[in-house]
């Protein structure tokens, strides 16, 4: 059966139609702008626990059994690390590592112009690559040496060619499905939540499609076959990722926990991470967001066929995710630009006053939060900066006479780099026995705090000190002017600084 007899054109846009002249040139000027925010003083924050872990992996990459096997440390496929490792033959200072995440972001945003097409007319594909380049949310992600640009472009670029396959059956677009999906799953776990989302379209629309059956489950074959030269390790990447090894208390939530973590990603597809949900500014930033996501959504209701697997795609990997409490924000920046398709739609169906306004408190709100990201301030729920180099720089200048360092939490990672000096790392109970056992030869020594998980066991550890030690300097970054709101939200302790260093003395 010819194609043309099997595809559904969306909105009745002629299969042919191509950007013209001008809107190569917004798209230009709008790749520009998310270059610049990209770029935009990218060393001037300091690797976190999560980057350096990468860079670990990275360098690990010694041979095929590395790049195949589970690492503790990262759970997630290595395709990103061996990539990484390949660039890091020609630099290694922070910028140029995450010069690497950069350009896939950027990457990101023609694609999903590209993309975007596929599904809606020209103007609202320009807007969403618009609100691609310049997403606080995706920008947070696309500044850091992690896998998530690298997973979203990909899968973006899997949506593409899957609805091209299908429309057209043409075999350069089967091959080049099945090659982006096959890279796919050797970058994130979430890739099967694109693949599974788009058997269930195929299955939905099997009587269409069914003279398509046959190229559909070759070129899954190979991906699958693909995929099998990982098992082993994508179980223990399964083992260690599954729920019952994130304990539900790891999220900050307190009533109706599933509906809330799925507020909460929506949240920050439309603000972002650095403006705090009890902020003014980003509740109207939510509000208004969401109005026009809504519009979006109903316009198109009832959903034509491809655009049945557009929302499909967008709502069913969240789900999935609360489901199966995984569902931290990061992992699903893969559907972001989704969001700012139904976005860009709805805000152009607005009239045009309103939509002016709509316009203006998006923009108002997201350079808000992106001055917030640049200036370290609101990260996220849970942290407030990661101020690294300027502890390092401390302790490097005020750590005299061999004195001890005890380093509570995961900010030891970091400071391991930026230090170059041996530090351990300590949970609560395991610093606390080691301060008792040498508490007799222990005169003087720097303890750190530096994780929110750990505050609770740095009080207590500060109450067991001050029996016999006497704390003669202090030292601390990152003030958290919400540490009270966070306390009364989320129904535990919070820190009132990111970091704080702490220098004891024996009272005798």
């Amino acid at each position: 059966m010819a194609a043309s007899h099997i595809s559904t054109r969306i909105l009745n846009w002629p299969a042919g139609d191509r950007p013209g002249q001008r809107a190569y040139l917004i798209l230009g000027c709008i790749l520009c702008l998310g270059a610049f925010l990209r770029f935009y003083l990218l060393g001037q924050k300091s690797l976190w626990t999560d980057e350096l872990v990468t860079i670990s992996n990275a360098i690990k990459i010694i041979d095929l059994h590395a790049f195949l096997a589970h690492t503790r440390d990262d759970d997630l496929p290595k395709l990103y690390s061996l990539l990484l490792k390949l660039w890091m033959q020609f630099g290694t200072s922070d910028e140029f590592l995450r010069s690497l995440s950069v350009i896939f972001g950027c990457l990101s945003i023609p694609v999903a112009h590209a993309t975007s097409r596929l599904f809606f007319d020209e103007k609202t594909s320009l807007a969403a690559a618009l609100f691609c380049a310049i997403s606080p949310f995706m920008l947070l992600y696309d500044r850091e040496i992690r896998v998530y640009p690298l997973f979203t472009v990909l899968s973006l670029l899997s949506t593409y060619f899957f609805i091209l396959s299908l429309r057209e059956n043409r075999l350069p677009h089967w091959i080049l499905y099945a090659v982006v999906n096959g890279l796919n799953v050797y970058t994130h776990p979430y890739a099967f939540l694109t693949i599974g989302v788009q058997w269930l379209y195929v299955s939905i629309r099997y009587r269409t499609l069914k003279p398509l059956l046959k190229p559909w489950l070759v070129v899954n074959g190979v991906i699958f076959a693909c995929w099998m030269v990982r098992i082993s390790a994508f179980i223990s990447d399964v083992a260690y990722f599954a729920p019952w090894a994130i304990p539900r208390e790891r999220f900050p939530f307190i009533f109706a926990k599933e509906a809330v973590e799925f507020v909460y990603i929506i949240f920050s597809f439309s603000v972002g991470q650095t403006i705090l949900p009890w902020n003014p500014m980003g509740v109207l930033i939510f509000v208004v967001v969401l109005a026009c996501f809504a519009a979006g959504i109903k316009k198109e209701f009832p959903f034509s066929q491809d655009m049945l697997y557009l929302v499909l795609l967008l709502f069913l990997p969240v789900i999935a995710g609360v489901i199966i409490r995984i569902s931290l924000p990061r992992y699903f920046t893969f559907i972001a630009p989704l969001f700012f398709m139904f976005l860009a739609r709805g805000l152009w169906l607005l009239p045009k006053k309103i939509m002016v306004i709509g316009a203006v408190i998006i923009l108002a709100g997201w350079s808000y939060g992106l001055a917030n990201y640049y200036n370290n301030k609101e990260f996220h729920i849970q942290a407030n900066i990661d101020p690294w180099k300027d502890v390092a720089g401390f302790l490097k200048e005020h750590v005299k006479d061999n004195a001890e360092v005890y380093c509570l939490g995961l900010g030891v990672v970091p400071l391991r780099h930026y230090y170059a000096t041996s530090l351990r790392g300590y949970g609560g109970s395991e610093l606390m026995a080691e301060l008792n056992a040498r508490q007799a030869d222990t005169k003087r020594f720097w303890l750190l705090y530096t994780s929110q998980d750990e505050y609770e066991s740095w009080l207590r550890v500060r109450e067991m000190l001050g029996e016999r030690y006497a704390v003669i300097e202090v030292k601390k970054w990152g003030y958290d002017p919400d540490a009270d709101l966070k306390q009364k939200f989320f129904k535990k302790s919070f820190s009132t600084y990111r970091v704080v260093a702490e220098l004891y003395e024996h009272k005798d």
